[in-house]
């Protein structure tokens, strides 16, 4: 299927910002690093004002105003994730009928996405166990929470949809105590305090 291309011209308000950070506001990307994906694979062109012909610019280059951005979004790809036998064992903590609890190693993502297709804990527990819950969708199958791919931890997946719908509405409702630890730099300056920096989804 052919995708149609798109172009935006640079506006003052946006003259001076990065072409990546422009271009994940335009129609139809969703975030930064959708946007480095379009810039690596050549998606998205930079020409500057006047020039006959947009080229592969770098992501940090700076936008000035009547600059062309030429992009197309590709449509995406069907993706199912398959079992994968081989690596090390999961280190499983509890396993029944109902559920799994294991400890994620760092440096392993939690299921196939763009850059990392295999490898996944999905990948491994498709392997160890093929009646996971499908409220996740077929990337996703069993997926109740998630940690990120550097950030080593307990997971709890489910293994039928009762059981994925109970342990969703335990997150939802701050029911589950989940506590962190983390290595820093430095020393800080109290003993005990609290960080409030919510996040949010961009809109």
């Amino acid at each position: 299927m052919t995708v149609a291309e798109q172009q935006h011209i640079v506006t003052p308000a946006q003259a001076g910002q990065r072409f990546d950070r422009v271009l994940a506001g335009l129609p139809g990307i969703v975030s930064r690093q959708a946007a480095h994906r379009l810039i690596a694979s050549g998606a998205a062109r930079l020409s500057t004002a006047g020039a006959a012909h947009s080229s592969t610019a770098a992501p940090d280059r700076r936008v000035r105003v009547g600059d062309v951005i030429a992009y197309h979004v590709p449509p995406p790809a069907p993706a199912t994730a398959a079992p994968e036998a081989d690596g090390p064992p999961l280190d499983i903590l509890y396993e029944d009928e109902w559920l799994v609890v294991l400890n994620k190693p760092a440096g392993q993502s939690m299921h196939p996405g763009p850059g990392h297709p295999g490898g996944t804990l999905v990948n491994r527990l498709l392997a160890h166990c093929r009646d996971l819950s499908g409220i996740g969708g077929t990337i996703r199958p069993g997926i109740v929470h998630r940690l990120d791919k550097d950030t080593s931890g307990i997971v709890v997946v489910a293994k039928h949809d009762a059981a994925h719908l109970a342990l969703a509405a335990q997150f939802k409702a701050h029911s589950i105590h989940r506590v962190y630890l983390a290595l820093v730099v430095g020393r800080p300056p109290a003993e005990r305090g609290t960080i409030d920096l919510p996040l949010a989804r961009h809109p």
